[in-house]
């Protein structure tokens, strides 16, 4: 059985074993992937994990650390393909989630060919005036020119010393998945080779924010040397112990936003305070009080009513 099937196991099991109190962390990375477009907790039959109120308020628990936030693909959408009665709610739910993302302070994303579903022009419409940003280093026009940045250099400031961490994220996306007519892919691995010698001599740490998939995260990490961490999607796979190929450990978790990943930044990477936490009810806001991600969530909800 594949990795990617636990979550639906392990739903109501024994939370107690991720729930312990939040150690704090200078500099604290936390990473998703494959959300496919949810705002709210997933519809399981017992025990539903998610929603971004309940990431919310982990992520308050958090608020004395500086983080970086990553998202390892297929954020915004379910499917590449979207019939034509639901475009528009499709497209409000988009939105919202990219506000919520906002809301969080969240950092990078790679896009999947999910979060094309609306077509490139529709991908870049969406994140028009977004503070999130899209990483794509081998996703191009078919022209050659740029969709996206490729990379971006993350100064992260210990709340504590005030010590700079500089993180060196590159995005790559699967050459072989099906993109927009209206572009290109490079080869992955060719594009990495190229760019992770340049990042290194920038950054304390290299982190490829891959939407390739599980195994051609393994190959990428035994051809490329230089990868501090690899935060892939795409898969959905489910990494509690995530492994190190190549001197790069590989980071998944799952997928909906059931689970959330935190891993310690720090000069010499280490699986040291690694967490895969399952957002349940104890990330709940207080019934008396609403917090704003609950708000744009309700907000969302009415929209999409009137729409329907």
């Amino acid at each position: 059985m594949t990795s990617r099937f636990l979550p639906s196991l392990l739903a109501g099991v024994a939370f107690s074993l991720v729930m312990a109190a939040p150690q704090a962390h200078a500099v604290q990375l936390v990473y998703s992937n494959d959300v496919l477009g949810e705002l709210e907790p997933c519809g399981c039959r017992e025990n539903p994990l998610g929603g971004m109120v309940r990431k919310a308020n982990l992520l308050k628990r958090h608020a004395n650390e500086a983080l970086l936030q990553l998202d390892g693909g297929n954020l915004l959408f379910d499917t590449d393909v979207i019939p034509d009665g639901l475009l528009k709610q499709r497209e409000v739910q988009a939105s919202a989630l990219l506000d919520a993302h906002d809301l969080l302070g969240h950092d990078a994303f790679v896009p999947g060919e999910k979060d094309f579903a609306l077509g490139s022009a529709g991908l870049e419409k969406l994140l028009k005036g977004r503070k999130l940003r899209a990483l794509a280093a081998n996703l191009k026009r078919k022209n050659g020119k740029k969709l996206f940045a490729g990379s971006h250099v993350f100064v992260k400031k210990d709340p504590g010393s005030q010590a700079a961490l500089r993180i060196a994220v590159l995005g790559l996306v699967d050459s072989k998945a099906r993109w927009p007519k209206d572009l290109k892919v490079e080869d992955p691995i060719a594009v990495a080779r190229r760019e992770i010698p340049r990042l290194r001599k920038q950054a304390d740490l290299v982190i490829v924010l891959s939407h390739l998939g599980y195994e051609n995260d393994q190959k990428l990490a035994q051809a490329v040397r230089g990868i501090d961490a690899i935060v892939g999607g795409k898969t959905q796979s489910f990494l509690q112990s995530p492994p190190t190929f190549g001197g790069a450990i590989i980071l998944q978790s799952s997928f909906r936003n059931q689970y959330i990943g935190l891993l310690p930044l720090k000069m010499k990477l280490s699986l040291e305070g690694h967490q895969l936490l399952g957002l349940d009810t104890a990330y709940d806001d207080a019934k008396d009080a609403p917090s704003e991600m609950a708000k744009l969530v309700l907000a969302f909800k009415e929209k999409v009513a009137e729409v329907n």
